[in-house]
């Protein structure tokens, strides 16, 4: 969830990528089904669904920040 929210404030948008990764976990999730892919497989949905490529941009600009 903290992910979808530094992604968009849209909640029409957070909803939207919530009920893709539900869709996700319970299609995809198999014992060959790593997690690493899995989280893969959500993070690409959510930055489709936001229209963000990268959504970690405001967390690495705080964390730079503090840094120095």
């Amino acid at each position: 969830m903290k992910t979808i929210q530094l992604t968009t404030s849209d909640e029409n948008l957070q909803f939207k990528a919530i009920k893709k990764i539900l869709q996700i976990l319970s299609e995809k999730s198999s014992e060959n089904a790593t997690p690493v892919w899995i989280s893969n497989e959500i993070l690409q949905e959510i930055s489709k669904i936001t229209r963000n490529p990268d959504f970690f941009e405001k967390l690495k600009k705080v964390i730079t920040s503090h840094s120095k």
